[in-house]
């Protein structure tokens, strides 16, 4: 993996802060990404506010944090000729934790080409993408699942 270099990470940061500040409310920020955009983790660290009523995690922030970045990585893999919606979300909760907690999200490249084949055949597809939430250690705090519906836009006709 050719990850970013501090720089990149500080630009892409302050990016992301200005293109999705409800990303950066809810805590969470990106540690690290490939510079192909395939991979990217994520840390939540511990705060006041990502700290719920019992003194650990608030539940709705360790969802959060993850989910915008699929269509963030498949959006920079597929471009601009694709429309890409959540269509399911889930997670589930296997751990309370007051530590940073980190996920990462990755999109294998057979999976691209997998998308790229089926929406060419059917037009659309469905993604299921399943992610991990774990403190430093690696202990399994959560389990996200995502259903990402992806079809290609119609090309529209020129008219002259």
């Amino acid at each position: 993996m050719n990850n970013a270099s501090q720089w990149e990470l500080l630009f892409f940061q302050i990016k992301m802060f200005l293109k999705c500040p409800v990303y950066w409310r809810c805590g969470g920020r990106v540690v690290n990404y490939s510079k192909d955009f395939l991979n990217m983790k994520v840390k939540l660290p511990f705060k006041h506010k990502t700290r719920g009523w019992m003194g650990t995690h608030f539940g709705g922030s360790l969802y959060a944090f993850v989910d915008p970045i699929p269509l963030l990585l498949l959006k920079y893999n597929l471009g601009e000729n694709y429309i890409l919606w959540d269509t399911n979300g889930a997670i589930q909760y296997l751990k309370a934790t007051s530590q940073d907690v980190f996920a990462e999200i990755k999109i294998l490249p057979e999976t691209l080409n997998q998308i790229q084949e089926e929406c060419h055949r059917k037009k659309k597809t469905l993604l299921n993408l399943n992610i991990d939430i774990q403190e430093k250690n690696g202990d399994l705090v959560a389990k996200v699942g995502k259903t990402i519906y992806v079809r290609r836009k119609l090309e529209r006709k020129k008219y002259v």
